[in-house]
């Protein structure tokens, strides 16, 4: 209770009918810097209200057994036609990394010389679960896509559990490029306050929203865009 992000308990409470936290009964209360910390972020999400007062996003948000910021992309993902594949960025960000190189790269080292420049990484690493998903996660596909077989399948269990419970609304884009928009625009959504500017061209080093800098991975496909969602 003292190390947990707790924007999915406070979102159930709320739900629940709780509106006042500081006389709620824990067994053990959380800081009151985690519970500040964790309404602030449902009210950047739009699933409560300035009162606290849970709103219609924040009830959809509660059909997905996931964080509040990976159920606001799929439903911000619905509301733009692309709900489904909105499900399945969030089991990416939910499960641990699936790309084989990402995980010998946890230490460190040196750009991989076969990077190449693109929109985002998360849609990259969409693209690459999709071709593992068209061979029916094939040994030797997911071999070649340079993909670890229990993090896909991991993912694989999540996603559709999530897509079950995603509901159509707006139509789907017809483009590809606006497909690829829409889910950059649902991620987005789901991380409002995680907005970061690079320093210079084409540099590692960003400047976030929330104060403080960061250093892109050495294994992104984000070389060009100056903003971003970090």
């Amino acid at each position: 209770i003292r190390r947990m992000d707790l924007a999915e308990t406070i979102l159930s409470l709320r739900a629940s009918g709780v509106t006042d936290l500081n006389t709620f009964p824990f067994f053990e209360p959380p800081p009151a810097a985690s519970l500040d910390a964790a309404e602030t972020l449902l009210r950047r999400l739009g699933a409560v209200d300035g009162k606290g007062v849970v709103t219609d996003v924040g009830q959809r948000l509660l059909r997905f057994p996931v964080h509040p910021r990976q159920a606001r992309i799929i439903v911000e993902g619905e509301r733009r036609g692309v709900g489904a594949d909105a499900a399945t960025l969030a089991a990416l960000m939910g499960e641990r990394d699936i790309r084989r190189e990402a995980r010998a790269n946890l230490g460190g080292g040196q750009r991989a010389a076969a990077v190449v420049s693109g929109p985002s990484d998360l849609l990259e690493l969409l693209e690459r679960f999709r071709e593992a998903e068209r061979s029916n996660f094939s040994s030797g596909r997911l071999h070649s896509l340079s993909l670890e077989q229990g993090a896909v399948q991991s993912v694989d269990r999540v996603q559709k559990q999530l897509r079950r419970a995603v509901r159509a609304q707006g139509e789907r884009p017809h483009r590809p490029e606006d497909v690829e928009q829409a889910l950059m625009l649902s991620v987005l959504a789901g991380y409002p306050d995680r907005v970061a500017r690079r320093r210079r061209p084409r540099a590692p080093e960003l400047l976030l929203f929330g104060g403080g800098t960061a250093s892109l991975s050495e294994l992104s496909v984000v070389q060009d865009a100056d903003l971003m969602v970090a």
